[in-house]
């Protein structure tokens, strides 16, 4: 591709710097384009390039950079301009087609950011340019992929629907990148995917190709790359060996237009005491209203965690969190101690006009916080026009200890449990749960509190151990919760957390089908549903309930672990194309993962390439996998239900 003439926006120096906004765009399949047809390839790139991104550039008075092969370099001065002339650009490549075939047409992808970069005559530089780079090889086919700057700035300006990636973690950038697509042309994106589908190996093929790489069995290749991930052989059952529908990697639409009804969040209420010690009150109150509210028939909440990643946020754009977290209705407020009173101010806001629909100040005095909270449920209900059954929705007084100090630290230890995972906050709320049982033995917060502590060690989660017997008194504690509480919600869910460290997945269905039933607004549920499908042969049953746990917690600290779950049933599934996708999102959501996790993904993601055709691809993947974890074998990822086959075909009891 030769470079077009350049037309100057402003007089360049060299070595000066400029704050700009920068769109990569580049063509989707090149060299295998160039290898159908060069010659015609070329000529056609030249005529997208007179007749479509020229004349798109003087409209929006950008400036075309440079040109490499297939790849384009935009500057625009405006960054309203920018995405306008990169959503008009995909919008019409459509239109350049001619009769051509599928698998010969032309699409882009484009990244855009803004960014200070360092002129070079006419060529610029800088981390800027980069990251607009790095956002384009993250885009679909056909899309327009921007960062959060971007997509702050055109937000009120452009009627355009982003969809938010999460934090990027992309090659050669320090920080993760906060991105969000525009999906222009979705059946550009649909279309390359069955073009590849038609081209790829056969399964056959894919085993000879791994067998040639690591000197396997035939019978034995794809298991042991599989295996590393944590899905074992045994785990593809021929009833599920089929593709079913069409892709959907798509992530869930949160536009507040496509929200319930009554779809609520309850954002981090502010600490304005001048006390960091009372941090943890106002973060209690918060997921206290936030349960209450879920409990409230009709109601669609957003998970506690989600919104709690508003917190220290000095401002709230009603609107701009309606879209991103999908509810019409934000609730938030502030506490204040004064003295042996609490303060507690609360508004609740509509996100499709940004306008307060409600607000009040309550204050509570010791002793009364549990009673304050409901009058504040109450209130948010009137005002949304819904009726409350005081008795279905109320929690159990059980639930909320009588002891003050108890209570006190179990909204301490909860406090520490909303921040990021560590050994450290781990080890405190333990702690701080067991002096809360000492208090008031009968506390089932506290119970539950130190139950779940135990569970996540015996587990490894943060690579650490428990003791031999923490199961046993895991479910211990949850068993005398459940005798003082046989219906609550917690201890529902600490009796899933538990089947499933026992790795007891048939028993975990029913477990979590009254979970969903009593408290369909908890993730919980959705989320334990799903891995026990998975993990007992019926993957396309998990499918829509991985993607409902991510519609109600969209902003969950813990996502990645979804979306690489949701990875492993589309492998199941044979929906290798999708299945890439959302392993590759696990990746970049959590960049810091433990490296057996990571190592795990990218051998996922080396089946899912070796499978679609892109060997050089999973060589990459399967040697990052050996880097960060080489310890991984097809005998460590047995499963360790009860229930199990062994490899003899018998069936094996594991204690």
């Amino acid at each position: 591709m030769k470079p077009a003439t350049r037309e100057k926006l402003t007089e360049e120096v060299s070595g000066a710097r400029k704050l700009i906004a920068i769109v990569h765009a580049d063509i989707a399949g090149y060299s295998r384009l160039i290898d159908l047809d060069d010659a015609g390839t070329l000529a056609r790139v030249q005529v997208l390039l007179r007749d479509l991104i020229e004349p798109e550039l003087r409209k929006h008075n950008g400036r075309l950079v440079n040109t490499a092969g297939d790849a384009l370099l935009l500057e625009f001065t405006s960054t309203t301009a920018a995405v306008r002339c990169a959503v008009s650009m995909q919008r019409r490549v459509p239109e350049f087609d001619g009769n051509q075939s599928p698998d010969r047409r032309i699409r882009f992808r484009v990244g855009v950011n803004i960014g200070d970069v360092l002129a070079d005559g006419t060529d610029i530089h800088g981390s800027g340019v980069n990251v607009a780079a790095r956002l384009q090889a993250a885009c679909p086919v056909g899309g327009v992929c921007v960062s959060r700057p971007v997509r702050d700035h055109v937000s009120q300006q452009l009627d355009l629907a982003f969809e938010p990636l999460g934090p990027l973690a992309l090659k050669n950038i320090a920080q993760p990148v906060e991105a969000f697509v525009l999906r222009v042309d979705p059946a550009a994106a649909e279309a390359q995917l069955a073009e590849d589908i038609a081209r790829k190996p056969s399964l056959a093929a894919g085993a000879r190709w791994l067998r040639n790489r690591y000197v396997l069995p035939v019978g034995l290749a794809l298991p042991v790359l599989v295996a590393g991930a944590g899905i074992g052989w045994w785990q593809f059952e021929p009833a599920i060996l089929t593709v079913i529908g069409p892709a959907q990697a798509a992530l869930p639409d949160l536009r507040v237009a496509h929200a319930p009804p009554l779809s609520v969040a309850v954002l981090p209420f502010r600490n304005i005491s001048g006390d960091a010690e009372q941090e943890y009150l106002a973060d209690g109150i918060a997921e206290d209203l936030a349960t209450d509210l879920s409990h409230i028939r009709g109601f669609f909440v957003t998970a506690h965690r989600s919104a709690f990643s508003y917190k220290g946020k000095s401002t709230v754009d009603a609107r701009q969190i309606g879209n991103e977290l999908g509810v019409r209705y934000l609730v938030e407020g502030s506490v204040r101690k004064l003295g042996d009173t609490l303060r507690v101010s609360a508004q609740l806001a509509s996100c499709e006009t940004g306008a307060e629909v409600w607000a009040n100040r309550f204050d509570l005095p010791p002793g009364a916080f549990a009673e304050g909270q409901e009058e504040i449920i109450r209130r948010v209900a009137a005002a949304l026009n819904v009726r409350m059954v005081d008795v279905e929705s109320a929690r159990s007084a059980r639930e909320r200890p009588s002891n003050a100090d108890a209570f006190d630290l179990v909204l301490r230890a909860r406090s520490l449990n909303n921040q990021p995972p560590s050994r450290e906050r781990d080890a405190q709320a333990q702690t701080l749960y067991e002096g809360a049982l000492q208090l008031d033995p009968s506390s089932v917060p506290a119970m539950l509190g130190v139950a779940t502590v135990l569970i996540n060690q015996s587990q490894g989660f943060l690579g650490q151990w428990a003791a031999a017997d923490a199961l046993e008194r895991a479910g211990k504690l949850i068993s005398d919760a459940r005798a003082l509480e046989p219906t609550s919600e917690g201890v529902l869910i600490g009796a899933l957390r538990l089947l499933d460290a026992q790795h007891r997945w048939e028993d975990m269905i029913p477990a979590a089908e009254r979970l969903i039933q009593a408290f369909p607004n908890r993730v919980e549920g959705y989320d334990s549903l799903a891995t026990a499908k998975r993990y007992t042969g019926r993957a396309g049953e998990a499918v829509p309930l991985y993607e409902k746990s991510i519609r109600i917690d969209p902003r969950d600290p813990f996502l990645y672990n979804r979306y690489a779950f949701l990875g492993f049933a589309l492998m199941q599934l044979q929906r290798w194309e999708e299945s890439a996708i959302w392993v590759e999102r696990s990746l970049a959501a959590n960049p810091e993962a433990p490296r057996p996790i990571r190592s795990a993904r990218f051998r996922i993601l080396a089946a899912d390439y070796a499978m679609t055709g892109r060997p050089d691809d999973a060589h990459r993947a399967v040697d990052e996998a050996n880097k960060l974890w080489p310890f991984g074998t097809v005998r460590s990822n047995f499963p360790e239900n009860p229930a199990s086959l062994a490899p003899d075909g018998t069936n094996r009891k594991i204690k």
